[in-house]
């Protein structure tokens, strides 16, 4: 059964100081992207993480139409594998990647991967590449429901193989109260609301 591979994955769409340390990185073969980790036994998660997001991209830009990423200052998509996330994982803007040909705010972005999140990589790389398009349509117009609800739609429709978790629809059916510009962690409460938002685009 899958676990709870999304929980808690914060999207934060506040400027990006300063980027995870790194000590060594490995670059895909077919797109432009590099994964970088902080500690040299966590280099073996970036052999998961780069054929992760090499089939998002496909999957989500090339199949499904998405924007390209907007690049950063190296043309390259980034991927830390760092204990700053916290447990879990997150995708982070860039601004100083923000692009005027990208739309009204568009920018680039960087995922944060902790090497202690238990998940399956692949699909979290699902969930958080599509948090990477969202920055390069526009960042400006974030709502906690239509990102993660969309990130989360996305898995499944980029790996059909995927069951939506049920705890996601319980939560989102539970606490109707919230709306759509819900956010449970926002209102105090234990809730994978937004999440649960990929209801509206599945039906």
């Amino acid at each position: 059964m899958q676990s709870l591979t999304f929980m808690m994955m914060a999207m934060s769409v506040s400027v990006a100081e300063e980027r995870p340390s790194s000590v060594g990185y490995i670059d895909s073969d077919i797109r432009p992207l590099r994964c970088h980790w902080e500690a040299a036994e966590d280099a073996g998660i970036c052999d998961q993480i780069i054929p992760g997001i090499e089939q998002a991209w496909s999957t989500q830009v090339d199949d499904m139409g998405w924007p390209k990423p907007v690049p950063d200052d190296d043309g390259l998509l980034d991927v830390y594998v760092s204990s700053d996330a916290g447990g879990y994982a997150y995708t982070q803007g860039d601004v100083a990647g923000a692009s005027a040909d990208a739309g009204e705010t568009g920018m680039s972005a960087f995922i944060v991967f902790d090497p202690s999140f238990e998940t399956t990589i692949s699909w979290t790389m699902l969930h958080e590449f599509n948090h990477v398009l969202q920055f390069g349509i526009d960042p400006a117009e974030t709502n906690a429901v239509a990102w993660e609800g969309t990130a989360t739609a996305m898995e499944w429709w980029s790996d059909r193989s995927l069951v939506p978790q049920d705890v996601y629809i319980e939560d989102f059916q539970a606490d109707p109260w919230m709306g759509l510009m819900g956010n449970g962690y926002e209102f105090g409460v234990s809730s994978l609301y937004e999440y649960g938002g990929a209801l509206w685009l599945f039906h």
